[in-house]
C-alpha cells in the first residue's frame, strides 16, 4: 500500500470524529448534559464534561432498539445481523478492531456520495488496507449479506451508519 494510502486510512480512521450515542432505559429523563469522549488509538476513552447523574426508572426490558427504529424494520434486523456477526469473534485484538471498524463504516456513511455502489467500493477498499485476520473477513461477509438489502442510497447510509454504531458498542 502506498505511502500515500495509508495516510488517508489513518486520517479516516483515526482522525474524523463522530457522536456518541447513550440509549436510556425506559422512564422519564429531565435535564440536558455536553459531554466530550475522546477514543484514543489504544481504545482507551477520555470524557470530559461535568458529572452526569441519572436518576429513575428501572429497565423493564430489553433496550436495545434504537431510538425511533421500530423492532422487525429492516434497518433493526441489520443491527441484529451485525450483532451476531461480531459476537462470535474471537481475536485477541477485537477491542481495538471493532473501535477501527466502527470509525471506518461510520465515515464511510458520511462521505459525500451519489449511489450505493460507492458506499460498498469504499468500504472494500478501506477494509482491504486494514489487513485483519480471516475472522474479520468472515464478520464483513455476513454484514456485506445484510448491507445488500439496502438499495436505495438514503437507506444505505444509514444502514452504513448502524454498522459502524453496533461493530463499536
Amino acid at each position: 500500500m502506498s505511502f500515500n494510502a495509508r495516510i488517508l486510512l489513518a486520517w479516516l480512521i483515526c482522525a474524523t470524529s463522530t457522536a456518541a450515542e447513550i440509549r436510556l432505559g425506559p422512564g422519564t429523563w429531565y435535564g440536558t448534559q455536553s459531554v466530550t469522549i475522546v477514543v484514543a488509538v489504544d481504545g482507551s476513552r477520555i470524557v470530559t464534561g461535568s458529572t452526569i447523574t441519572i436518576t429513575g426508572g428501572g429497565v423493564t426490558g430489553p433496550v436495545d432498539t434504537p431510538p425511533g427504529t421500530p423492532p422487525g424494520t429492516p434497518l433493526e434486523k441489520h443491527r441484529v445481523a451485525v450483532h451476531a456477526a461480531t459476537a462470535v469473534i474471537s481475536d485477541p485484538n477485537a477491542a481495538n478492531t471493532k473501535t477501527a471498524l466502527a470509525k471506518l463504516y461510520t465515515t464511510v456513511a458520511g462521505l459525500p456520495v451519489t449511489d450505493r455502489s460507492q458506499l460498498a467500493q469504499a468500504t472494500d477498499v478501506l477494509f482491504g488496507a486494514m489487513g485483519l485476520p480471516p475472522p474479520w473477513t468472515a464478520w464483513k461477509s455476513a454484514v456485506d449479506l445484510s448491507l445488500a438489502k439496502f438499495t436505495g442510497l438514503a437507506e444505505a447510509k444509514a444502514a452504513w451508519l448502524a454498522t459502524g454504531e453496533e461493530v463499536g458498542r
